[in-house]
């Protein structure tokens, strides 16, 4: 069982992290951001639990919904995790 959910967990950060990647790739192209889309993924994960929107412009509306699909894919992402941790917890 412990298997089982360390693979689940390891698929969800696989499959979760391309789409992510894939979503700050489009905002990339979309903000003329200079840097690699890994870079742009990783400064949205570290602001992926706060409210503050600045990477973006507030007024382009398709890079804001862009960049709240990425950072609520992390939160997703973070929170089947955190699960899947606790749920191995009886089984350890």
């Amino acid at each position: 069982m412990t298997l089982f959910l360390f693979l689940a967990c390891m698929l969800n950060f696989f499959f979760l992290s391309g789409r992510g990647l894939l979503i700050a790739s489009k905002l990339k192209q979309l903000i003329g951001y200079n840097g690699s889309t890994l870079s742009l993924y990783y400064t949205i994960q570290n602001r992926a639990f706060s409210n503050s929107n600045t990477l973006v412009n507030e007024t382009n509306s398709e890079a804001l919904t862009l960049l709240i699909q990425c950072k609520q894919n992390i939160r997703v992402m973070f929170a089947i995790g955190f699960a899947c941790i606790v749920a191995s917890i009886p089984f350890a």
